[in-house]
């Protein structure tokens, strides 16, 4: 398959600390992809390269056949990569509505804006509820559920997600894989950041395994378990990661 998304010989540092050194992944048109490994293994700092939140030390990135400038976020998300961040970093301040709304501001076909944002309300039945509420009355659930939303506002092609289910209930993060999994089936391309690497191997159709910021092991979920040895060390025998 043709890739949707690579990164060739990617690095990353900040100083003289190096968190990413030369990783290459790829994630092909309705992929699922999942970056797997232990804190500190520069999952994060991929991810935040690929989306233009940190320049490359060396390497580089590429979306849809070209070159991705550094520091450019905006070109990543009108070319249709969205990012859906560590922390949520939803707007509390502001009300449910107008934080799923900035999700498309980048966007230029603004007349199926509203036709969208009822679909998100369709998908969300908890965040219809409360569209006129202030998102800091969310629960921990809601808030990531908002923060899916925001970014699906921007009609992406490839969804990014970096630790989605951190602070979640077991149940929310069961309902939370399953909506990745729909989305998934509805043609959207997927790279996950997760701890939970058991979820994560359950609906990725392959992975990779970073280690102190290398790669030390890609294939899909059947051939990372293969031996037990990949599992044990850096997946974790609980799925935790």
């Amino acid at each position: 398959m043709e890739a949707l998304l690579e990164t060739q010989d990617l690095e990353v540092a900040y100083g003289r600390i190096e968190a990413v050194k030369g990783v290459s992944i790829s994630v092909a048109e309705g992929e699922v992809v999942a970056v797997l490994g232990a804190n500190g293994a520069g999952k994060s700092s991929l991810l935040k390269s690929i989306y233009g939140l940190v320049a490359p030390r060396g390497g580089e990135v590429r979306f849809a056949g070209r070159k991705l400038p550094p520091r450019s976020t905006s070109t990543r998300i009108a070319g249709g990569l969205a990012l859906v961040p560590e922390g949520r970093q939803i707007l509390v301040s502001l009300t449910v509505d107008e934080n799923l709304r900035l999700g498309a501001y980048n966007r230029r076909d603004t007349a199926d804006l509203d036709d969208d944002l009822e679909a998100i309300y369709a998908r969300f039945s908890n965040l219809d509820r409360r569209r006129a509420m202030s998102a800091s009355t969310l629960s921990g659930g809601e808030q990531q559920m908002l923060a899916i939303g925001r970014a699906l506002m921007a009609r992406p092609t490839l969804l990014m997600l970096d630790e989605p289910s951190l602070g979640l209930s077991p149940k929310l993060v069961g309902e939370l894989f399953e909506l990745l999994r729909r989305l998934n089936d509805d043609g959207l391309g997927i790279l996950l950041v997760e701890q939970n690497t058991r979820k994560a191997l359950q609906i990725a159709h392959r992975a990779y395994v970073l280690e102190l910021g290398r790669c030390v092991a890609e294939g899909t979920p059947e051939q990372l378990h293969e031996g037990g040895k990949i599992e044990e060390a850096y997946l974790g025998q609980d799925g935790a990661g």
